[in-house]
């Protein structure tokens, strides 16, 4: 209920998540992200790609990124879900992707409360060193909307930074 009395995105125009966080559906984001079955990337990737489609019907589709993941989970992990599911998305599907950002902070965000997570607002990224023509409109994705703090923080970033429209696409939202 306190999601209802501070509302947390307010930068982006608009959040789209593809599935709740529930039942069998947290049993394929855990294989996907901790079990590494990166054959679920291709699947996820079709799912956004649909979405992409009911969102942009005049199929002027604008350039997608990925939030980038903690520096120690890709050191740990070896790969980023994310931006494999942009190559997929790039590759498969022809969307324009782009990297525009970068995480600076190494705390795992599932770990913190709330009230955590709405502290650390705005600390954990920062634009990427090569972004220097961004487009005015992007499309933000990431795998699991929670509080909404790190779609706020990135597309706070992307606004300041001049981009004029922001879509946040996630593949889970926990309800």
């Amino acid at each position: 209920m306190e999601c209802r009395k501070e509302r947390i995105l307010v930068s982006a125009d608009g959040a789209f998540p593809l599935f709740s966080y529930r039942l069998w559906k947290k049993n394929l984001l855990f294989m996907w992200k901790m079990e590494n079955c990166r054959l679920l990337s291709l699947v996820f990737a079709g799912f956004v790609s649909l979405a992409m489609k009911k969102l942009y019907p005049d199929k002027n589709y604008p350039m997608i990124t990925g939030v980038p993941p903690r520096p120690g989970k890709l050191h740990k992990k070896g790969w980023d879900q994310i931006k494999e599911l942009c190559w997929y998305l790039k590759n498969l599907y022809g969307f324009k992707t782009g990297t525009f950002l970068a995480r600076v902070d190494s705390e795992q965000q599932k770990k913190l409360d709330r009230a955590g997570r709405i502290n650390k607002r705005g600390s954990s990224y920062v634009l990427a060193e090569d972004c220097s023509c961004l487009p005015e409109e992007l499309v933000l994705l990431d795998d699991v909307y929670t509080t909404g703090v790190t779609a706020e923080s990135c597309s706070a970033l992307l606004k300041a930074a001049g981009v004029r429209k922001i879509q946040v696409i996630t593949l889970f939202t926990v309800d």
